[in-house]
């Protein structure tokens, strides 16, 4: 879910949504994580207070591609499959751990040199494992608004909602009304 809409402010939202939201091509510049600063405020934002390293903004950009990758798969067993493959590359054994909001969860082990870039893989990837988990696949869907590619959570009754927020929403019947009316 986009920050600021819906009323859910990025850092409340999944590591991993949050991460791949953080290109937004509606800003002049899309680039939401643009140096070592606002990659360390990220981290910090969700709970990771290590230092980033020079190599690791590069390495964290990559990690946001990969999360758009599969949660941009064309179906709900395309997004299972593409997480499943980068759970088996980042977990290595599992543990049971607390979380941020108190509740206990399954999460990927790392050792403890793993790269800030490694680790970062391994947590957004458990958390969308328990996105998935908790809400099935089909409700993650990519906004249909385009130029926008945010991330979002339907969470809809009837599961059928196509754009991450109302701005978008209201952008595209607003275009489809000045269409019709021009005829």
């Amino acid at each position: 879910m986009r920050a600021g809409d819906e009323g859910v402010p990025r850092g409340c939202s999944p590591l991993a949504l949050d991460l791949a939201n953080t290109w937004d091509p509606y800003l002049d510049d899309p680039e939401l994580l643009p140096d070592l600063v606002s990659l360390q405020r990220f981290l910090k934002t969700h709970g990771i207070g290590e230092p980033a390293g020079k190599d690791s903004l590069r390495r964290c950009r990559a990690v946001r591609e990969r999360l758009r990758d599969i949660l941009g798969a064309p179906t709900p067993g395309d997004l299972v499959a593409r997480l499943n493959v980068l759970l088996g590359e980042v977990a290595e054994g599992t543990a049971i751990v607390r979380r941020r909001n108190g509740r206990w969860a399954l999460v990927p082990g790392q050792p403890v040199r793993a790269s800030l870039e490694r680790r970062l893989a391994a947590l957004a990837a458990s958390e969308l494992t328990d996105l998935v988990t908790a809400v099935g696949p089909e409700r993650i869907h990519q906004c249909q608004a385009a130029p926008c590619i945010e991330i979002f959570v339907d969470r809809s009754r009837s599961g059928r909602r196509v754009y991450c927020s109302r701005r978008c929403a209201n952008r595209v019947n607003a275009s489809r009304h000045r269409r019709r009316r021009g005829r």
